[in-house]
């Protein structure tokens, strides 16, 4: 329950502490007397060591990838989560769920802002990719918000729970709609904007 009502935090920064602790963490495994350890321990820390190592090793390749591609990424991760691992067992799990649909601009705005330091390295997807998640998107917010995956999976889950009366659950189905209207359409609208503008660039 503690971050039930929560998104991760993706942004650039946040991207750079993650890596800063990696380090940390590496100096702190380091300092440890690994003659000392049994050799199921020296076992673990040699697994950790080579995965924190490698992880750190690989910062100058931080923004070599695609955020955002034709296999996955936050446009249909993001709502699969929603569907697949956010429960609704009661209208506190409900009210949760609606603000983490209220919080989908700010975690396309922290893609948005990783996928822009990207282009200005250099780093743009191909035109194939880039077509093909636009079509994704665009078949996304196509339709009504009413009509929405994030919408009729919320109704089915709600349906379902008895401590709620049909106009408490009417009511809760009803500002998932706004926010999947507003909110949700108007992150995935900034995002096929930008890819529109990634289409440019890009080659084959």
């Amino acid at each position: 329950d503690w971050n039930k009502d929560k998104l991760t935090d993706i942004s650039d920064k946040q991207e750079r502490e993650n890596l800063d602790l990696l380090k940390k963490d590496y100096d702190l495994l380091l300092s440890y007397n690994y003659g000392k350890q049994t050799r199921e321990n020296q076992l673990n820390t040699d697994i950790l060591k080579w995965y924190l190592k490698s992880s750190i090793d690989g910062e100058p390749f931080s923004y070599h990838s695609y955020p955002v591609n034709q296999m996955a990424g936050i446009q249909n991760d993001l709502p699969t989560f929603m569907v697949n691992a956010h429960k609704i067992r009661s209208k506190s799990d409900a009210k949760a769920y609606i603000a983490r649909l209220s919080k989908f601009g700010t975690k396309f705005d922290q893609l948005l802002e990783g996928m822009k330091i990207r282009e200005e390295k250099g780093i743009v997807p191909p035109r194939f990719v880039i077509d093909r998640v636009l079509d994704e998107t665009r078949a996304f917010i196509g339709n009504t918000a009413q009509s929405n995956i994030l919408c009729t999976s919320f109704t089915t889950k709600i349906a379902e729970l008895k401590d709620l009366d049909a106009a408490e659950k009417a009511e809760l189905s009803r500002q998932v709609e706004t926010e999947v209207s507003t909110n949700v359409t108007g992150a995935y609208q900034k995002l096929i904007s930008y890819l529109e503008h990634l289409q440019t660039l890009a080659t084959t």
